[in-house]
């Protein structure tokens, strides 16, 4: 039997200060879950005088899911069983990485090898255009997509990489989104779920009661909790509606995927994507660093 494949992509409005190890807690906890085969994916990021932005945070992104059936040749992964979950920023890639299928060919990204299957934004930016105009994240946008002056940016750029103007897909969304959420505006969580849902994809929406943004980072919390629960009932509906019977206990999932799977294999596939991972973040410093060796030469 081959493994599901989590894609975790971490948020931080895109910026250079933030990198993957916000997503690392919650990458372990569905690794020791054994809920499938984890990659915790890094990017070009904005800012700082690197090269990301884009199109190459798009790019970067694009080649993380694509790399995917690749590492299936190697190792038990199931390239149609993909699960992305995104926080904040990252909940913006994830959902964007579910609506490459209908980029225009001169976009980056375009022309999926891997759909999600589901797609879980946990307080995500999900609605880019809504984001620049409300000035969310100040000029999280502009940075990103590059901006032409004053900071405005350009419109086919906001386009290509706006989810809510990309819709519709094929994957499952869940959007999460915590009620005290001070860095993202709830209502975009909510009226993306609803254009999803009238575009004719398969959308739910859930509030996190009493919590902030950055509860999703968090191992005690009801937003980690309910995130850990929307993979364990896509990926295991069969555990799910026996928990819900009450006929198993949730100590006895641990049972049930350990019987289902081989624990070997999740273990040496998450740490080679992991190293993978290492090493693509290392290149990219690497080509920093010799850019701006080239400015001071």
């Amino acid at each position: 039997r081959r493994w599901p494949v989590i894609v975790v992509i971490h948020g931080g409005f895109w910026s250079h200060k933030y990198g993957r190890d916000l997503m690392s807690l919650l990458a372990m906890e569905i690794a020791t879950a054994r809920y499938g085969a984890v990659l915790n994916i890094e990017f070009r990021r904005a800012g700082y005088g690197g090269d990301g932005g884009f199109p190459n945070t798009f790019l970067d992104i694009a080649a993380a899911m694509d790399y995917i059936p690749t590492l299936g040749n190697d190792y038990p992964l199931d390239p149609t069983k993909v699960v992305v979950v995104g926080h904040s920023s990252g909940g913006h890639l994830a959902l964007w990485s579910a609506m490459r299928g209908n980029l225009p060919s001169s976009a980056p990204g375009n022309n999926p090898v891997v759909v999600p299957s589901l797609v879980i934004s946990q307080s995500g930016v999900c609605d880019l255009k809504y984001a620049y105009e409300k000035f969310v994240g100040g000029y999280a946008v502009p940075q990103l997509l590059g901006s032409t002056g004053g900071g405005r940016v350009d419109p086919m750029r906001l386009f290509m990489s706006d989810p809510a103007q990309l819709l519709p897909t094929p994957s499952k969304l869940v959007l999460l989104h915590s009620e005290h959420d001070q860095a993202v505006p709830i209502a975009m969580s909510r009226e993306f779920a609803s254009l999803a849902r009238d575009k004719g994809t398969d959308a739910s929406f859930e509030v996190i009661p009493g919590e902030d943004h950055f509860a999703f980072l968090e191992r005690t919390t009801r937003a980690f909790a309910g995130t850990m629960n929307s993979i364990q009932s896509f990926l295991y509906p069969e555990v799910q509606e026996e928990l819900r019977r009450g006929i198993k206990e949730q100590s006895d999932i641990q049972a049930f995927v350990d019987a289902t799977h081989d624990p070997r294999g999740i273990r040496s596939t998450t740490k080679t994507m992991t190293d993978i991972a290492d090493r693509q973040q290392q290149e990219q410093k690497e080509r920093h660093n010799k850019n701006e060796d080239n400015k001071n030469t």
